[in-house]
């Protein structure tokens, strides 16, 4: 299998995969050759540890095997190697979310969305922040903004309209929803949101331009 390939770098290509892989997930014939290939894989992290993206890597698979104490400590190695890393800034906001520690992911957060203005994924995760933190407004703005950078990513485009109802835009989440219907057809949360906010009582559906 490509866990015991020789070529290093499908090895390489495939162990993030397997890290995050649950054993029970795994057949058992292979489980020790899985074992064999995170070990190596570890091994090669930690001696290229100058190396932010390297660091990320070994976070992550500390991540995916329940150690947090871990993770936390290659990503601040991380970011001590490159504090300009939007790898490392967004999957350590991400640890840090999973663990509850919003207060410090948001620092994070708006460092990459300044250094990264381009950076679609830097403004989502910084909007779900906000709203997550009721700065809801903010919020929903940052996640405009990552519906503007990255308009063919339907999660990004059902977040945002989901927003906008929130704050009482619904002609403008109605537009949005519409749109994006005929850009992801087959999407089933954007399809449920567009017929839940044109049957919605909360507002005058007269007035909605309902498809």
């Amino acid at each position: 299998g490509q866990a015991t390939d020789a070529s290093r770098a499908v090895r390489w290509a495939v162990a993030p995969l397997l890290g995050h892989a649950s054993a029970g997930t795994l057949p058992a014939g292979t489980r020790d050759d899985v074992t064999a290939l995170l070990t190596d894989y570890e091994a090669w992290l930690t001696a290229n540890a100058d190396r932010a993206e390297a660091l990320v890597e070994l976070a992550g698979l500390r991540r995916a095997a329940g150690d947090s104490v871990a993770a936390r400590a290659a990503f601040e190695r991380a970011l001590r190697r490159d504090d300009t890393s939007i790898v490392a800034m967004l999957n350590f906001a991400d640890d840090l979310r999973d663990n509850g520690d919003d207060p410090r992911a948001e620092p994070l957060l708006r460092k990459a969305c300044a250094l990264y203005p381009g950076s679609a994924d830097a403004h989502f995760a910084l909007g779900m922040l906000l709203v997550r933190r009721k700065e809801v407004t903010a919020g929903v703005g940052e996640l405009g903004r990552a519906n503007e950078l990255a308009p063919n990513n339907s999660h990004y485009a059902y977040a945002y309209a989901v927003g906008l109802h929130s704050i009482r835009q619904d002609e403008r989440a109605l537009a949005l929803l519409s749109e994006a219907r005929t850009r992801f057809p087959d999407n089933a949360p954007i399809q449920a949101a567009l017929r839940a906010l044109c049957t919605d009582g909360s507002g005058p559906p007269r007035d909605r331009r309902c498809p």
